[in-house]
């Protein structure tokens, strides 16, 4: 069996960090990542999180890297040939929601919504690239 991996990307303009796997085991989710409560406080990953049941085609973490200390969001793809342009969308949403409420980035309404979407435009791409393969 070959090393999970877990990819890295770095948004540039934005101080966290957005990491993509496929089907990584728990023990090398738990090797890499703190959890964050919602006082952005390093917890223990918990196992639950990593749990997936037969409706689970992807799951979203806030994390920090144990190795580095950048936080960010981890999005676990559990089932990569159903993980359609719908669920990259959903899971983007959740990963843009977390970095502008955590940095100040204003996201509401339509004129404010510029940074925001260009964002969730970002982080889907990096989220297909995973998907496809293609780095």
């Amino acid at each position: 069996m070959k090393e999970p991996i877990i990819y890295e990307f770095d948004p540039v303009i934005y101080p966290a960090r957005l990491w993509v796997g496929i089907n990584p085991p728990f023990e090398y989710i738990d090797n890499k990542f703190y959890g964050l409560n919602s006082e952005m406080e390093r917890i223990p990953f918990g196992k639950e999180q990593h749990e997936v049941d037969s409706f689970v085609v992807a799951r979203t973490h806030t994390v920090t890297d144990k190795e580095s200390g950048w936080i960010g969001i981890f999005v676990s793809i559990y089932k990569p040939k159903m993980m359609t342009t719908n669920f990259i969308s959903h899971e983007s949403a959740h990963c843009a929601d977390f970095i502008c409420e955590n940095f100040g980035i204003q996201h509401g309404g339509f004129d404010n919504g510029e940074a925001y979407a260009y964002l969730i435009g970002w982080i889907a791409d990096c989220i297909e690239k995973v998907k496809l393969n293609k780095l």
